[in-house]
């Protein structure tokens, strides 16, 4: 007997024991699962929570339901996952709020209508955990990036490379007014520090010595962003070198390219795509796994 399953068999025993003399006695086993015991009570709570929330609200579908939640939550033991009490009450607060009640609005009307809270924190529990198994399941298949390609391409979404470039403008800083001596002295001055550009690492401790030097935040565009001739000079510029000097109403300014990354166009929907890819891959492996765990299961029907 796994240690779940012993303490799901104690669990069923205490509450028998914590129910009135007058229920206690109408309490019987259903069946166990690898060891695990389902009780009369815990198939009624769930055919009370079926009816609620749209199920099928029959005793069979109640017990098969709690079977499969039994070889989940050993699963997902098995694999290290455990579930938190604390992630279980937020989903538990989560459905409240959409329901438009407070926690404990939810769980009176649960009461009400015949439903111990437990119960569906027990679905719940067994949920997460299997969610928990099910992403590990995809993640080790991966999503086919062909695939996410073709869904985008079906979408009319664009499917390109672009280039992202990190910048780092520096400013050669020319005093309002200045002749042309000033000019032509500072364009120099940039070209020279151009020539002996050494990295973005070190441009703080290369422009410490020079006077009237800023170096300002450090930029993140794509390829689509730049245009122009400051953009021209970007795009062909290599990475760990500047762009020529150009004037701007500051005085001169380089612009080192400290580093350029290929990304794809439309990563957003690129990364939403992969996401509901991923969750229809989940569903179907979750189908199959659990059909495997049932047949090899122990399962005793009383």
């Amino acid at each position: 007997m796994t240690s779940f399953a012993r303490r799901a068999t104690a669990a069923a025993i205490a509450l028998a024991m914590l129910l009135p003399a007058t229920m206690a006695f109408a309490v019987s086993l259903v069946a166990t699962v690898n060891g695990a015991a389902i009780t009369s009570y815990d198939v009624d709570q769930r055919v009370a929570l079926h009816r609620i929330s749209g199920g099928a609200g029959t005793q069979s579908a109640a017990l098969n339901e709690l079977i499969d939640e039994v070889l989940q939550l050993e699963e997902a033991e098995r694999r290290g996952l455990f579930v938190s009490a604390s992630q279980v009450e937020a989903a538990y607060g989560q459905i409240a709020g959409q329901v438009g009640m407070s926690v404990s609005q939810f769980t009176g009307a649960l009461r009400e209508a015949g439903v111990h809270p437990d119960t569906l924190r027990k679905r719940l529990r067994a949920q997460i955990a299997w969610a928990g198994v099910m992403q590990t399941l995809a993640q080790a298949g991966a999503i086919n990036q062909q695939d996410i390609t073709q869904q985008m391409l079906g979408q009319g979404l664009e499917t390109s490379t672009i280039r992202e470039y990190i910048l780092l403008p520096i400013v050669f800083v020319v005093p309002a007014n200045a002749g042309n001596n000033v000019l032509s002295q500072r364009r120099s001055e940039a070209e020279a520090f151009r020539q002996r550009f050494a990295g973005c690492d070190g441009v703080a401790a290369q422009a410490a010595g020079l006077s009237g030097v800023v170096v300002l935040d450090m930029l993140r565009r794509d390829s689509t962003q730049l245009s122009g001739e400051q953009g021209n000079a970007v795009l062909n510029t290599q990475a760990g070198r500047t762009t020529p000097p150009s004037r701007t109403t500051q005085g001169y300014e380089v612009i080192a390219v400290c580093s350029i990354t290929e990304i794809q166009a439309n990563e957003q929907a690129r990364s939403q795509i992969a996401n509901e890819l991923l969750i229809q891959q989940s569903e179907q492996i979750g189908e199959d796994y659990l059909a495997e765990l049932r047949r090899s299961a122990i399962v005793q029907r009383y």
